[in-house]
């Protein structure tokens, strides 16, 4: 798989999760990723939300489930 092709699918679970925040004030939301890079592109997604005002993406977080 391409990182561009997995950049999509990134970008794609975070908008998700992210909508989820906007339409649940009251709750955090959890992405689950399987690897340390996995996380770090998704951290890294969510503060430029942050950066850009999106207040929804303060609760969004990220939860590193390795299979070890």
């Amino acid at each position: 798989m391409t990182s561009s092709r997995r950049a999509l699918q990134w970008t794609t679970i975070v908008m998700g999760a992210l909508a989820d925040a906007r339409n649940n004030p009251d709750k955090m939301i959890n992405i689950e990723v399987a690897k340390e890079e996995s996380a770090m592109v998704v951290e890294q997604a969510i503060m430029a939300l942050m950066a850009q005002g999106e207040m929804a993406a303060f609760r969004l977080v990220v939860d590193l489930k390795t299979l070890h």
